[in-house]
């Protein structure tokens, strides 16, 4: 069979889709991982810090190389791992790192077309109740949207409500079936279509989810009804799981990641890999969800191999296989082949996923994965 772009087989998907009559709404989210917009105060003056480039290159350039990607869609969701204040007040001193830009860095999202970030992370509470308090003031003021525990994140289009939440180990433990009974509870009164939850959970550096990102995600699907469950934290690139007809990513790896210059890398894993994935949610005229489709974008998260430069790039094909095989490891069943857009860039496109119906992909069964506890540990930015 001739090989055939991203952009041309979804257009003929949505045309198909558009024939059948079964979806007549589509709704475009874009994901992208960890993005630290600041550094630690000792490194701040650094030349080769993340507000030193910021202030060498303008708020445009981080953001730069997906700006055509992230505004193309509905709606834009990355994880902001740190605080935006311009004080140290609140200092977590206790913590081994602690990220922090200025207020003003929030432009850095509105630039990029990031339209939300999630909040429910280990580096939000670098500062305490100050800083947290400031980096919410600071995305508003730049119109971008924030979701976090209870204060759901929403987003509405031709009448289509999607719920946003945010979680990390210590929401998940205190707070998961509040969350789970008001998610019902909406989707039961008709206040929301659909759910997407941005998790922040896993072991650093590891090549495999773990069981604790597997409680989250059966949790929020088969428990709460979401429809999408989106994971951050071990800042490189895991694998995928189709659980009930859902999507599950279990790790996006870094982004725009300011908390450190260097390229972490193992024989298993390489920080420099990441993922941006960009999925259409359908449904009927009425409101009804009827299915799924995602299409990834394999990446670096620097322009350079060696060293971030903070600023990620699309990968060519050749490029994405590395990336690929590091989602594959990690993935029960085979990942589709890469094929490239109308750029020239390396995507892959997933099975659409009816809402009644599995897939072919869901064998029953996660590997092996690795086992550690629920508690995510931090040693490393």
């Amino acid at each position: 069979m001739r090989r055939r772009t991203c952009a041309v087989l979804m257009l003929l998907f949505a045309f198909f889709i558009g024939s059948q009559g079964t979806a007549e709404k589509m709704l475009t989210l874009t994901f992208a991982g960890d993005c630290t917009l600041g550094g630690e105060e000792q490194t701040r003056k650094n030349a080769d810090s993340f507000d030193s480039l910021a202030a060498r290159e303008g708020y445009g350039y981080f953001f730069e190389n997906f700006r055509e990607l992230f505004s193309g869609d509905d709606c834009t969701v990355v994880n902001c791992d740190g605080v935006l204040a311009d004080s140290e007040a609140g200092a977590a001193k206790s913590k081994g790192f602690r990220f922090r830009g200025p207020e003003a860095f929030a432009q850095i999202f509105r630039e990029g077309s990031v339209e939300a970030v999630s909040l429910g992370n280990y580096h939000s509470g670098d500062y305490g109740g100050p800083g947290l308090e400031s980096t919410r003031h600071a995305l508003e003021s730049e119109g971008i949207g924030w979701a976090r525990e209870k204060d759901f994140w929403f987003f509405e289009k031709d009448g289509i409500r999607v719920a946003f939440v945010s979680v990390d180990y210590g929401i998940f433990q205190r707070s998961r079936f509040i969350l789970r009974d008001r998610l019902l509870q909406m989707r039961a009164d008709g206040e929301i279509q659909a759910a997407v939850v941005l998790a922040h959970q896993g072991k650093e550096y590891s090549p495999v989810h773990n069981a604790a990102q597997n409680q989250y995600a059966e949790f929020f699907i088969t428990e709460a009804g979401a429809d999408l469950v989106v994971m951050t934290f071990p800042h490189v690139v895991q694998g995928i799981r189709i659980l009930n007809s859902r999507s599950v990513f279990y790790s996006l790896g870094n982004f725009v990641c300011g908390g450190s210059n260097r390229i972490h890398r193992t024989e298993q894993t390489n920080s420099l890999y990441s993922l941006a994935v960009q999925t259409r949610l359908f449904f009927t005229n009425e409101g009804e969800y009827k299915g799924q489709q995602t299409v990834l974008y394999p990446a670096w998260a620097s322009g350079e191999e060696r060293k971030n430069n903070y600023q990620p790039i699309r990968l060519t094909a050749d490029q994405a296989v590395p990336v690929l095989e590091a989602m594959q490891r990690d993935t029960a069943w085979t990942l589709p082949a890469i094929q490239t857009d109308r750029n020239g860039y390396a995507c892959v496109i997933l099975d659409y996923l009816p809402a009644e119906e599995k897939t072919a992909g869901e064998t029953g069964t996660e590997g092996v994965p690795e086992a550690a506890p629920a508690k995510p540990d931090r040693n490393r930015p």
